[in-house]
């Protein structure tokens, strides 16, 4: 792999978000449903909430519309502007069930063969 590929993969947390966003749909559709609700009941525009959270408001979009997912920092961030615990942002959203890997054995492999 290219080094700078290989870098971009690492540390760029765009490509992170992109991965979990498959990964998790749903759950990220969820967290920007909470946090348009929470905004909206305490009557935040999408700017005044970013500009508290120290994000811009296309972030504060792109959240509610679960465009992509976010870091650790940014939920705290929305936590402490909302004046309430981080957990409860993630509140109710359900994991979907693991799927479980199941082991071919030896016969397994020589009958596809």
């Amino acid at each position: 792999m290219p080094l700078l590929k290989l870098i971009v993969y690492y540390i760029c947390p765009v490509d992170q978000s992109i991965r979990m966003e498959k990964k998790f749909p749903a759950q990220i559709k969820e967290f920007g449903q909470k946090v348009k609700e929470i905004r909206m009941e305490r009557g935040l525009t999408q700017e005044e909430l970013g500009k508290e959270a120290g994000v811009d408001k296309r972030t504060i979009q792109r959240i509610e519309r679960a465009d992509f997912s976010i870091g650790l920092h940014i939920v705290f961030a929305l936590a402490q502007v909302f004046n309430i615990k981080p957990y409860k942002l993630l509140l109710h959203i359900e994991l979907p069930e693991k799927k479980k890997r199941v082991k071919k054995t030896k016969e397994d492999k020589r009958e596809e063969s």
